[in-house]
């Protein structure tokens, strides 16, 4: 009995979807160290918890996580940042793979969830200014985003393109569009977008690096600005009090 009931409290975990009525959401993969806390420390904001369990079968069609970088290679052959790290990697020895697939895949939100997300941002009636709050790794992507310090350089050489790197974190071609397309609904409907996040790349004190993330978050929403990244510092409870901008927009809901 004791796993069903571990069964069973996974899932529950997984049950609070958005609806018309609420006006804040946020989504991440870490249930204890972010879902669970902002449930207790934050009740008006509905936080959604995107289990990361459940590999990228899309792409690694039931191969390890590590397969990810040559398999997405080999089904998106015109996807140059794809290519530049799949070169000279090979599945049997899996530490010459990039570490961003080494670590793990995830469905992330999924296409079901995106069409919600979208329903949400078209039917709601409330009248109040409406957020949602983004993790990037594992929910919005994939998989992590791990940048070498000269891909901002690359990029400027032309080797590949920021869209290349978003397309590529996404997953399937179809999910980068659905994600598109639910940016551009949520700004159509005047709903503000944050990409909160414990990704380093979004730590400003790194002025460049922080300046091509951003690029790369503007590759799914043009509309993304520099004051819609947050880095969460690895405490995002304690970053979202500290934010004048995030408890103004709670505290008036």
């Amino acid at each position: 009995m004791a796993p069903t009931k571990k069964r069973n409290y996974v899932k529950s975990k997984t049950q609070k979807r958005q609806n018309k009525k609420d006006t804040i959401l946020f989504f991440d993969d870490d249930y204890n160290r972010n879902i669970k806390p902002f449930r207790d420390m934050f009740p008006k904001i509905k936080s959604i918890y995107v289990p990361p369990d459940t590999p990228y079968n899309q792409i690694l069609n039931a191969k390890p996580d590590f397969h990810y970088p040559i398999l997405f290679s080999k089904k998106y052959k015109d996807n140059r940042y794809a290519q530049q790290i799949a070169k000279g990697m090979d599945m049997n020895h899996s530490a010459n793979l990039c570490n961003q697939c080494a670590l793990r895949t995830s469905q992330g939100i999924t296409i079901s969830q995106i069409k919600g997300i979208i329903k949400w941002a078209n039917e709601s009636s409330s009248k109040k200014e409406r957020c949602v709050l983004f993790d990037l790794d594992n929910t919005l992507s994939i998989c992590q985003l791990i940048m070498i310090p000269n891909y901002p350089t690359q990029c400027q050489d032309g080797k590949f393109n920021v869209e290349e790197i978003a397309q590529y974190i996404s997953g399937t071609a179809e999910r980068y569009d659905a994600l598109l397309l639910m940016f551009f609904y949520l700004r159509k409907n005047g709903i503000a977008c944050k990409i909160f996040t414990n990704n380093s790349w979004a730590d400003k004190i790194d002025e460049k690096g922080f300046e091509f993330f951003l690029k790369i978050m503007q590759a799914f929403d043009p509309r993304m600005k520099e004051e819609d990244i947050i880095y969460g510092h690895y405490d995002k409870v304690a970053t979202f009090k500290n934010s004048k901008e995030l408890m103004r927009m709670y505290n008036n809901h």
